[in-house]
């Protein structure tokens, strides 16, 4: 993500453009900081510098409400109670940044819960921040505040509203001054559903194969929609200094960010409450894939579906780790080229904008399977 954003009009529209044409893609393997999750019953290893996957155990259950666009009122899968999640995760940042980048993500290894949070690198060349640690910070509350917390009320009744309490909870804990969208995934496995809460323009996608056991192909069941306030300017969480805040600023040097909360004129800034919220009845064998948008910036999503299927075997299971790589490094191939077709050279086409080829940025992915 480039630039910060203010809210101009709440109630616009997400931005969710099908998008069609492309090329083949040849999965290949950067040097990255990967994490997985117990899908072989290990333990997180090491990600990137400062990277931590946050191993909080999620404490969620009831009934599904609020279903996915299209799904209103599906009841869970075949065999859906006891699910968890197998979960894997990759992260490469701009290559063109200084720093180490400004997303997070979170892999429960209880197979609980994920999550991926997209910081706005102006923080850092603009007022001399760390992009990241508002991100950090944000992901990390938003797990603790779920693992703290068992749901009670309409939390209790609606998986969609865990995921935005956690997310609220997450965004009031948070210290660092910045900007970030941020997307939480729940399972509430008693009942076979998963709650989302997604702001701005990260992406979870639920696919699902062929039930006959020997169609590799994937499909998408359901997808988490944008939300842009305009072209390239996502709905972001937002902590801002205050005035009280600018002897501070004025002491650690910070001069072009209490001049900046000295003029800082009214706005409305985006809120969890803005999210929108998801219950997806889930089966065993779906595959979560959530990413930043410098995923679903530069990948189709069918093209996402042919990748996944090209390296899982017949009616079986790659690794999520390997799987969250190989989006990530075909993601990666994808930003650099300056031809072609991208979901961000279409949506630029759709806004006004001449842009060819795909979108350098900092690339997360998140690939989770649905499993007993």
């Amino acid at each position: 993500m480039g630039s910060a954003c203010v809210a101009t009009n709440p109630s616009a529209p997400p931005d969710a453009v099908a998008v069609q044409e492309s090329d083949p893609l040849t999965p290949r393997f950067p040097d990255s900081r990967s994490a997985s999750g117990d899908f072989e019953g290990k333990a997180l290893p090491g990600m990137m510098a400062r990277r931590r996957a946050f191993d909080l155990s999620l404490a969620l259950g009831a009934a599904a409400a609020d279903a996915a666009p299209g799904r209103a009122g599906a009841p869970p899968g075949r065999g859906a109670a006891g699910l968890r999640l197998a979960s894997g995760a990759c992260s490469v940042p701009h290559p063109g940044k200084a720093s180490q980048g400004a997303d997070s993500y979170f892999v429960a290894p209880s197979g609980t819960g994920v999550g991926v949070a997209d910081g706005v690198g102006e923080w850092e060349w603009r007022f001399g921040c760390d992009p990241r640690a508002f991100a950090d910070e944000l992901m990390a509350g938003c797990l603790a505040a779920v693992e703290l917390r068992p749901p009670e009320g309409e939390a209790g009744r609606d998986p969609g509203f865990s995921a935005y309490l956690a997310m609220r909870s997450g965004f009031g804990q948070a210290r660092s001054f910045g900007s970030s969208t941020a997307l939480v995934a729940a399972l509430h496995s008693d009942v076979g559903v998963l709650g989302v809460a997604s702001l701005g323009d990260s992406t979870l996608m639920q696919l699902r194969r062929g039930g006959d056991g020997l169609d590799t192909r994937f499909r998408v069941v359901a997808r988490t929609l944008e939300q842009q306030h305009s072209f390239n300017c996502p709905f972001q969480l937002c902590r801002m200094p205050r005035e009280e805040d600018i002897p501070r600023l004025l002491a650690e040097g910070k001069q072009k960010l209490a001049r900046a909360v000295m003029r800082r004129p009214q706005v409305k800034e985006d809120l969890p409450e803005d999210a929108r919220r998801y219950s997806l009845p889930v089966e065993e064998g779906d595959l979560l894939v959530v990413g930043t948008d410098g995923v679903f910036d530069n990948l189709h999503d069918h093209e996402i579906c042919d990748l996944l299927a090209s390296l899982c075997p017949e009616a079986g299971r790659a690794s999520p780790e390997r799987l969250a790589e190989a989006i990530v490094s075909a993601a990666c191939e994808r930003s650099r080229r300056r031809d072609g077709s991208s979901p961000f050279s279409v949506h630029a086409r759709n806004s006004g904008y001449a842009h060819a080829g795909g979108k350098m940025d900092d690339v997360t992915c998140v690939c989770a399977w649905l499993v007993h």
